[in-house]
This record gives structure tokens, C-alpha cells and sequence, in this order.
């Protein structure tokens, strides 16, 4: 392990993820607390549904699958968006408009803090 960052890293990402939503809010139409709280919520669901898949798909698969349970907690997080946005009367397509840049800004720093860690940092090789 290079750095023992890796959850600070993490939550910085969210941090910044989430102030260039409110900050991307009013442009589709959508108020900064509603997206605030989207965004809590959906990163709430999507770390229990990883805690979740890891404890037991493994146990159902016999194989250990973390890219797996990352899946399953991304998606069952676009899926609580999708039904709370039903349920709040906002447009899921303005809130996956709206959260299209800051996940990817949050993915990129999740994976630069994963290469400071040491835990992404590929095979060896042996060219010069």
C-alpha cells in the first residue's frame, strides 16, 4: 500500500461529485436540496447494496465477486434514483442529465485514489 487514503479519496470524490450536481442543478430544472438529497440517498443504497452482494453472492456463486457486488450497488442506486424521482415528481432523465459528469468525476478520483492505495496498479512488466 503506497497511501492508507483510499476512503479519503473516496469521500473527497463524493464531495466534489456531488457540489458539481447543485452546482449543475438549476440548469435542468431541478432544485440543489433536491439534488443533495438524491445524491445521499443514492450513495446510502449503493453502499449497503455492495455490503450486501459481498456477503452473500459468494456464498450463492462459491466464488468471490467484488466487481459483482460493485455492479449490483450501482445499479440497485440508479434504480432507488429512478423510483424516488417517480415518487418526488422530477424527471429521471433531468437527474441522470445532471449526475452524467459527476459520477464520472467521482469514478475518475475513486480510481486515482485506488492507484495510490497500491490496489490498482496492474500486472508487472518487463518493458524498459
Amino acid at each position: 500500500m503506497l497511501l492508507p487514503t483510499l476512503g479519503v479519496v473516496v469521500v473527497l470524490g463524493w464531495i466534489a461529485a456531488v457540489a458539481l450536481a447543485v452546482a449543475r442543478a438549476p440548469t435542468y430544472g431541478i432544485g440543489r436540496a433536491t439534488v443533495f438529497v438524491t445524491a445521499s440517498a443514492a450513495l446510502l443504497v449503493c453502499v449497503f447494496a455492495d455490503r450486501v452482494a459481498n456477503n452473500f453472492l459468494p456464498a450463492w456463486l462459491g466464488w468471490a465477486v467484488p466487481s459483482v457486488a460493485c455492479a449490483a450497488g450501482i445499479a440497485l442506486a440508479a434504480l432507488g434514483v429512478a423510483v424516488w424521482s417517480h415518487m418526488a415528481g422530477v424527471r429521471f432523465s433531468a437527474l441522470a442529465d445532471c449526475f452524467s459528469q459527476p459520477i464520472a468525476l467521482a469514478l475518475a478520483v475513486e480510481r486515482f485514489g485506488c492507484f495510490l492505495a497500491g490496489s490498482a496498479y496492474g500486472r508487472p512488466t518487463d518493458c524498459p
